[in-house]
């Protein structure tokens, strides 16, 4: 059984999802440290008129820094709805867009979640049954473990869900924590997922690369999960 494992980020982009629909069980990494500083773990680009929009979903001050299962987005705030009334702007006229916006409005706009790792579970599951995903999910925090951090922890998610392949990146990030000899020790075989660009059609002029998973799901409908797999190289 292959299995992948990620943060639960807002509005990934493609590779994301590409290492999603290579894998038989996907888990949720929610567990550790909500990363300090600016990245792309609230935040991520939709393709509008004349360019890149970049969508942040605010992080109340007070829950940074800890763990991401208890990370908030700040109270009272409207940016689901904000940020709903920016998506439908810019991708009402895309071709699938209709098939897809009622229940990704809904979530939008009638979850009242303010648990950002809630909010990501519920959007990045949803996305994932709109494309037919084979996927299964789980969060590492409902996985009985005393490791915190490091190869280890990830090592022992793996096995304790009967993996015995697991997919990986090779961004500073993944490669911060991959120690090959701990899983050739433990019989679980490393692949390796290469991002090979996806270059599809977009509604608007030129291509714009690096978008977010709804320009995809919103501009190529059903034949978003072919590309998902398809721009997935694994070795």
């Amino acid at each position: 059984m292959i299995v992948s494992i990620h943060q639960p980020i807002y509005l990934p982009w493609i590779p994301y999802f590409g290492k999603i629909f290579s894998s038989d069980a996907f888990v949720f990494l929610d567990d550790v440290q909500y990363p300090m500083g600016k990245g792309f773990f609230n935040r991520n680009i939709i393709k509008g008129s004349d360019g890149p929009i970049m969508l942040t979903a605010p992080i109340a001050k007070n829950s940074k820094g800890g763990l991401i299962k208890n990370t908030s987005f700040e109270l009272n705030s409207v940016w689901k709805k904000k940020h709903w009334q920016t998506i439908s702007l810019n991708y009402k006229k895309t071709p699938y867009f209709g098939k897809y916006s009622e229940s990704l409005e809904a979530l939008y706009l009638q979850n009242s979640s303010e648990n950002f790792c809630d909010f990501n579970y519920d959007l990045i599951i949803l996305i994932c049954n709109l494309l037919n995903a084979n996927t299964t999910f789980s969060k590492s925090s409902d996985l009985e473990s005393k490791i915190i951090t490091g190869a280890d922890k990830l090592l022992h998610i793996v096995k304790s869900i009967n993996g015995d392949q697991y997919l990986t990146g090779r961004g500073a990030g993944s490669m911060r924590y991959m120690d090959e000899a701990l899983y050739n020790q433990s019989g679980i075989n490393i692949l390796w997922h290469n991002y090979l660009q996806a270059e599809y059609s977009q509604v608007k002029g030129k291509f714009l690369p690096d978008c977010c998973i709804l320009d995809l799901l919103f501009n190529c409908g059903p034949k978003a999960k072919d590309i998902l797999i398809g721009s997935s190289d694994i070795t």
